[in-house]
This record gives C-alpha cells, sequence and structure tokens, in this order.
C-alpha cells in the first residue's frame, strides 16, 4: 500500500506532465503562420458555377483554382515536377441507390455519388467531387 506522501507526489507529477502538455500544446507566437487560402488566382475573383441538373452525363470539371494549388512537403520533399507516364485525367462516375448511411470512420473522400476527377500531372494530383465541390490535392512519386 502506498503511504499519503507517495499518493501526493504521483498525483503532483501527473498535474505537472498534464500542465507541461497543454503549455506544448498551446499556440506559440514563433510559429509560422500561413495566410488562408483564398478563392482568386492572380487577383482574379472565381466565381463558383453551379451546374444544371440534367439527365446526360456530366463532363469532369476540374476547378481552376484547385489547379493553381501546389501540394504541401509536410514531411517528405516534394517530387521533382517532371512528365510521368500516368499524367493524365482520370474520371469515375459512381451512381448510388438511395441515399448513403453516414460514416463517422471513413475517409474524408469516401465514395460520393456523381463524377469523381482525378488529375495526375508531374507529380501532383489533384482529387475532386462535382456533386460537391470536394477537392484535394498531394505529391506521388513513381518508384
Amino acid at each position: 500500500m502506498k503511504s499519503g506522501k507517495q499518493v501526493t507526489l504521483i498525483n503532483l507529477a501527473g498535474v505537472l506532465l498534464l500542465i507541461l502538455v497543454m503549455a506544448a500544446c498551446a499556440a506559440n507566437d514563433s510559429t509560422p503562420k500561413l495566410p488562408p487560402a483564398s478563392d482568386t488566382v492572380d487577383d482574379i475573383p472565381i466565381e463558383p458555377t453551379d451546374p444544371a441538373p440534367s439527365s446526360d452525363q456530366v463532363a469532369p470539371t476540374p476547378s481552376p483554382a484547385a489547379d493553381s494549388l501546389q501540394p504541401y512537403p509536410y514531411t517528405t520533399p516534394l517530387p521533382p515536377p517532371t512528365p510521368t507516364i500516368l499524367d493524365g485525367l482520370y474520371t469515375k462516375q459512381v451512381n448510388f441507390e438511395g441515399t448513403p448511411t453516414p460514416c463517422r470512420r471513413c475517409a474524408p473522400y469516401r465514395a460520393e455519388g456523381g463524377t469523381w476527377t482525378l488529375k495526375l500531372d508531374s507529380g501532383a494530383f489533384r482529387v475532386s467531387h462535382d456533386g460537391t465541390g470536394f477537392h484535394g490535392i498531394g505529391s506521388f512519386t513513381i518508384v
């Protein structure tokens, strides 16, 4: 059985550890702040357009704003911007019967009904969905 002094020291150590973790997680003014993403390219505002509903096939429409963005090298440097054999525009039409059920563990780009577009271009990829306006960017290398 632990004595009262040992319990007090353990509690004090736990509180100190909690304070250190909170201080480490707090915002630090010395960290560089990135400017917020904007919807403009070269100071030209881009107006969002909603496609008219139709029963015809929907042509893929990658966002012009997404084309101007570049992936951020979080853990590894970006690959050199050289053309690859995979470069091109790929589309996938997903047809769902009814409403999909909510999923709390799914990836943020899980299959939603509609037209998905994947653009591979010189080591950068762009994923977009026409129906929801979702788009994402990243980098890839061929080994």
